[in-house]
C-alpha cells in the first residue's frame, strides 16, 4: 500500500490501464465504473493482508444493510452500528494498550495485526451513520457504493477521512475530466512523491539516525535539529501521501477536499489545527464537539469539551500514553487560548507565530518519543540541567541536513504549489515557476531519495 513501491506502482498502473480500457475501450457509465474501483479496491487492500480485507468487507456489507433503518431515524440501530464499529477498532488498535495498563505488560496480551487504515474507514464509517440520521445524506444505492465508499483505495491506508456528500457528487455524475484537472492531479501526484522521497525520508534517516545514537548525547543544537527536523518530517510524509491520494482520486473522477493547507504558517494552536489534518479535525468538531455542546455551553465546560476531544484525538492516533500527552498538550493550550483570546491578539504577530509553532514541536515530541526520552530531548533543546552543552565540537549526530529540510518546509509554505479555498478545495496557483519547482525537484527526487520510510500515518 506505499504509493511508491515497485509492486504498488505496478498495481497501481493496472489500474488505470483498466480504468481507461473500460471508460474508453467499452464504454462503460459511471455505475459499472463504480463496480470496478470498488472490486480493486478490495483486491488492493487484499494484496496487503487477505484476512483485514475479508473484515472490510464485513464492515462494508453491514454498513449498506443497516443504512435505510438509520435513515428512517431508528436510533437503536444508530447507537449498536456506531458501538459495533468502534469496539470493532478498540479490539484490535486498544484492547493491548488497556490490558496492559490494567493487568501489567504480557497478561492477556494477544498478538494482534492492526489492520491498514481501520482508524481511518471506521471514522469514515461512523461519520456516515450520523449524516444519515441527520439526513445530510442517503443509503448507497447498491453494495458496490457501498464498498466503494468504505474501501475506496487512494484514500484508505491514510486518509483523507471521507464524508458521504463528497463521494455521492462523484458517484452519480457523468465522468468528466478537464485539461485543468489533469494538471492539478498531475502536480499534486508528482509533488506528493517529491515530499515523500526526497523530503520525508531523508529527514526520517536524519532524525532515526540522531535518536538511536543515544538522545543522552546530544548538545543543545543536535537536540533542535532532531525536534525541528521530525516536526518537517510528519508533515512532509503525511501531507504528501495525502496530495497523492488527492491527486489519484481526481484522475478517475472523485474530488477529494484538501487535507493540509500551509499548517506551519499558523499563528495560533485553533489556526493550526483549521490547517492540519482537516478532515480529522472536521469529523471531531461535527461528530463529537458539537454534540458536546460546543462552545455554546459554559465556559467550564467548553474547556471540557475540547480537552475531550484532543485526549481522544490523541488516543485515536496510537494505542500509548505518548499520543494521550500530545493530545492534552493540544488541548491544554486550545483552552487557554480561547479563555484569553482577547490578551492573545494583543500580541505581535511574529511572537506569536514563534510561541505557537514551539508547542507545536514541542507537543510533537512527545508524539514521536516516550515520555521520558521526549522530556530528554526537550531538556537538551532549552538547556535544562548541568550537563547540557549548546554545542560540541565533533558530533555524530546530523544537524545541517534536517536544518536544511526545514528550510524547504519554509519554502514550500512560501511559495505554495497549491491553495485551498473556502470550501476546502485545491487549485493551483497560477505561477509557472511553481510547476518548474515541482519537477525539477521531482527530477531530483528520483535521484536523491533518502532511505525508504514507513508512511508514518499508516500505523493509525
Amino acid at each position: 500500500m506505499e504509493f511508491t513501491e515497485n509492486i504498488s506502482i505496478l498495481l497501481i498502473s493496472l489500474f488505470f490501464a483498466l480504468f481507461a480500457f473500460f471508460k474508453v475501450g467499452l464504454g462503460w457509465n459511471q455505475k459499472r465504473l463504480n463496480r470496478f474501483i470498488a472490486v480493486y479496491s478490495v483486491f488492493l487492500y487484499a494484496t496487503w493482508f487477505p484476512p483485514g480485507a475479508l473484515l472490510l468487507l464485513a464492515q462494508g456489507i453491514y454498513m449498506h444493510l443497516v443504512s435505510p433503518g438509520i435513515f428512517r431515524g431508528k436510533k437503536g440501530i444508530l447507537g449498536f452500528s456506531i458501538s459495533l464499529n468502534l469496539a470493532i477498532l478498540g479490539f484490535f488498535k486498544y484492547y493491548n494498550f488497556f490490558v496492559s495498563n490494567i493487568f501489567g505488560v504480557g497478561h492477556y496480551s494477544l498478538e494482534l495485526i492492526l489492520p491498514l487504515g481501520i482508524s481511518f474507514y471506521t471514522f469514515t464509517i461512523i461519520g456516515h451513520f450520523v449524516d444519515l440520521n441527520r439526513r445530510k445524506t442517503q443509503p448507497m444505492e447498491n453494495i458496490f457504493e457501498s464498498m466503494l465508499f468504505v474501501s475506496f483505495w487512494p484514500h484508505l491506508a491514510a486518509g483523507p477521512i471521507l464524508r458521504s456528500k463528497n463521494m455521492f457528487s462523484s458517484m452519480h455524475q457523468r465522468f468528466s475530466f478537464t485539461r485543468k484537472d489533469l494538471m492539478l492531479a498531475t502536480t499534486l501526484i508528482l509533488w506528493g512523491i517529491t515530499k515523500k522521497l526526497l523530503f520525508a525520508d531523508n529527514l526520517g534517516s536524519y532524525v532515526n539516525w540522531n535518536i538511536g545514537y543515544g538522545i543522552s548525547e546530544m548538545s543543545s543544537v543536535d537536540a533542535l535539529a532532531t525536534v525541528v527536523g521530525y516536526s518537517a518530517q510528519i508533515y512532509f510524509d503525511f501531507s504528501g501521501y495525502t496530495d497523492m491520494a488527492i491527486g489519484l482520486a481526481l484522475l478517475v473522477g472523485f474530488r477529494l477536499p484538501a487535507n493540509f493547507n500551509y499548517p506551519y504558517r499558523a499563528v495560533s494552536l485553533g489556526e493550526f489545527w483549521e490547517r492540519w489534518h482537516i478532515s480529522l479535525s472536521t469529523w471531531f468538531r461535527d461528530y463529537l464537539y458539537i454534540p458536546l455542546g460546543g462552545s455554546r455551553v459554559s465556559k467550564g465546560r467548553n474547556s471540557l469539551n475540547i480537552m475531550v476531544v484532543f485526549l481522544l484525538s490523541g488516543l485515536w492516533h496510537g494505542a500509548a500514553w505518548n499520543f494521550v500527552i500530545w493530545g492534552g498538550l493540544h488541548g491544554i493550550v486550545l483552552v487557554l487560548e480561547k479563555r484569553f483570546s482577547k490578551l492573545f491578539d494583543r500580541i505581535p504577530v511574529v511572537l506569536r507565530y514563534i510561541l505557537t509553532m514551539s508547542i507545536v514541536v514541542i507537543a510533537w515530541s512527545y508524539f514521536r518519543l516516550s515520555f521520558s526520552d521526549a522530556n530528554l530531548i526537550l531538556s537538551k533543546v532549552f538547556m535544562i540541567g548541568n550537563e547540557v552543552r549548546f554545542i560540541t565540537r565533533q558530533t555524530p549526530h546530523h544537524i545541517l541536513p534536517l536544518f536544511i529540510g526545514v528550510a524547504f518546509v519554509s519554502l514550500d509554505h512560501l511559495l505554495q504549489v497549491y491553495k485551498v479555498n473556502r470550501q476546502g478545495e485545491i487549485y493551483l496557483t497560477e505561477r509557472k515557476m511553481n510547476l518548474l519547482w515541482v519537477a525539477a525537484l521531482f527530477l531530483l527526487a528520483l535521484f536523491l531519495s533518502g532511505h525508504e520510510q514507513p508512511y508514518i500515518y499508516f500505523q493509525f
